[in-house]
């Protein structure tokens, strides 16, 4: 009987991350901050079937970049500005774990080409062998994302007026 390896708790497990912060005070009215976050995650090849005739899918690349601009304004003692932007991309591509074993299988002639081995189901119960999730390269998804907003604070006595706004540009771009 075959075991398979044990499958990691999650896609980002063994991730990496890594953050950078920088501030500075302009006069006694401006603080500037900006801030930088990424996010990677590894590729991981693990299936409970034999890798050629595995039946999951992998993602490479795996990774996020959320960067961060933040302006404070004092106008006075009583009013105070703040302006942020901020942009993310998540980046993901989907691929068949197995599509490295291609070549390993009888071909069709006359077909043009072939990315990924067979797919192959069963009707009594069996785990499926292999998928057609396809070539991570050609899987790409990308979210951009660019959002800025702009507040304001007023005191005068013990009252206390905010008003801001902000703006979200939320897309998605499929690459193949």
């Amino acid at each position: 009987n075959y075991l398979g390896p044990a499958i990691p708790d999650t896609i980002l497990g063994n991730s990496d991350y890594y953050m950078g912060r920088f501030d500075l005070q302009l006069k006694s009215t401006d603080h500037i901050f900006t801030s930088v976050w990424h996010q990677r995650a590894p590729a991981k090849f693990v299936s409970v079937l034999p890798q050629p005739i595995a039946n999951e899918t992998y993602s490479d690349p795996q990774n996020s970049w959320v960067s961060r601009f933040n302006w404070d304004r004092t106008f006075s003692s009583t009013l105070l500005n703040h302006m942020s932007m901020g942009y993310l991309n998540r980046n993901e591509g989907y691929g068949s774990v197995n599509q490295s074993f291609v070549d390993d299988f009888p071909k069709i002639v006359g077909v043009a080409g072939y990315n990924v081995p067979p797919t192959m189901t069963f009707s009594d119960g069996f785990a499926q062998n292999g998928q057609n999730a396809g070539v991570n390269i050609g899987n790409v998804t990308t979210r951009p994302t660019f959002i800025i907003n702009d507040s304001v604070t007023w005191t005068k006595g013990e009252h206390t007026l905010k008003a801001g706004m902000e703006y979200r540009k939320i897309m998605g771009n499929i690459h193949g």
